[in-house]
């Protein structure tokens, strides 16, 4: 029960930061506690609801709901696998060995679990380290604890946090690259790996007379797959996704055209090859993943991920200078071949293939506690959040 209890505390939380994310709205970890409160963990995360025969189907619920119920065989899978793998010789042989050191360790090993689960899941790894890792210096009021050298991927964030008692996260300094970096907050203080990752773009378009299903592979001979390689596709070239409590559908863009909702409509689209984008809204959309009506400096070789939705009869314009698709489709890399793997709407696509970059060593990394005494504080954990994603959320 303890290990089902972990794994769907993790699912779900994972599930309720995307969703807030989605919504334009900050990850922040002690709503998602909260809500977490208000979930019973001893069922299953699917909830099966009644459906009468003459029902229209709703393929996107159909979708959430498969979706979810994979998440659930997943933990079951792994609950399985684990259990399984763990001989008794072993665990015999472990705990007779380590029996004096095995509550440190598992001390350890929660704090860190806690600090991966607590802070948001978007984060590819976590760099952790404890006050046991080296010992740390004072000199005129400050402390300063050496963490080493740390080794992140090639345009990755940087996110750092410390935790522990007799002084406050305000006096806490990290030293990362020569660069003065504060720990996370809401003012999402962060930096830049730097490094280059190389990016190859293709296009697809499927035939007119094609059939396909829930997946399809993507026959395109200019593309090399390599497994090493990270893939992404979107669809429906100048089109965005409409979705209203009835439908679900691609409309066409067409560049400072006026739309109206008939309806309470959620639009959604990715901006790619872009420097600007400047939105005329009728009325102010009830939800949306943006601050800025109009936005300057956009990077073209950047994917920008909008999504809005408009009440009832409001109108609104685009304006912008780059290239729309609608959707992000999840592809899966098989042998030599990418596959599209849930039923699209769109007919064409923008693939993007990222060759892995060297990784980024960041030598002598340390982080500095103003205004302390020697003694008068203890230290609790020190990490750094590693975050990697080739998408933009909004800007």
């Amino acid at each position: 029960m303890y290990l089902e209890y972990k794994k769907k505390i993790r699912v779900l939380r994972e599930m309720l930061e995307r969703m807030l994310v989605d919504e334009g709205e900050y990850p922040d970890k002690a709503y998602i506690n909260h809500l977490l409160d208000d979930m019973d963990t001893r069922f299953a995360i699917f909830s099966y609801e009644n459906v009468q025969a003459d029902t229209k189907l709703d393929v996107h619920k159909m979708n959430k709901d498969l979706y979810i119920i994979r998440k659930d065989l997943e933990i079951l899978y792994e609950i399985i696998t684990e259990l399984s793998s763990r001989m008794y010789k072993e665990l015999e042989s472990y705990v007779n060995g380590y029996l004096l050191t095995l509550e440190s360790i598992a001390d350890e090993a929660d704090a860190r679990a806690r600090e991966d689960l607590e802070s948001t899941s978007l984060g590819a790894k976590t760099i952790y380290f404890t006050d046991k890792v080296q010992t740390m210096s004072f000199a005129d009021g400050c402390a300063t604890i050496p963490i080493g050298d740390v080794v992140c991927k090639a345009g990755s964030k940087l996110y750092t946090t410390i935790q522990g008692t007799g002084f406050t996260e305000h006096q806490a300094v990290f030293d990362i690259g020569g660069k003065q970096l504060l720990p996370y907050s809401v003012g999402r203080d962060m930096m830049r790996a730097g490094g280059t990752v190389k990016k190859v773009s293709y296009t697809y378009s499927l035939p007119n007379n094609a059939v396909y299903g829930s997946a399809f592979r993507i026959a395109n001979s200019n593309i090399k797959v390599d497994r090493s390689h990270k893939y992404e596709a979107y669809g429906g070239a100048d089109q965005m996704e409409l979705t209203t409590p009835t439908e679900n559908r691609l409309v066409k863009f067409y560049n400072n055209a006026s739309y109206e909702a008939g309806d309470a409509t959620q639009y959604s689209f990715y901006l790619t090859n872009a420097t600007h984008i400047r939105f005329d809204f009728s009325n102010a959309p009830t939800k949306r993943n943006f601050y800025e009506d109009d936005v300057r400096g956009l990077l073209r070789d950047k994917m920008y991920h909008y999504e809005f939705t408009m009440p009832k009869g409001a109108s609104f314009r685009i304006d912008m200078d780059g290239i729309l698709y609608a959707t992000k489709e999840p592809l899966s890399v098989k042998e030599d071949s990418i596959y599209v793997t849930q039923h699209t709407k769109a007919k064409d696509f923008l693939i993007n293939e990222y060759e892995p970059a060297e990784d980024i060593t960041f030598h002598n990394v340390s982080v500095k506690i103003m205004d302390v005494e020697e003694g008068a504080f203890h230290i609790e954990s020190i990490a750094i959040k590693e975050i990697y994603d080739t998408e933009v959320a909004s800007e």
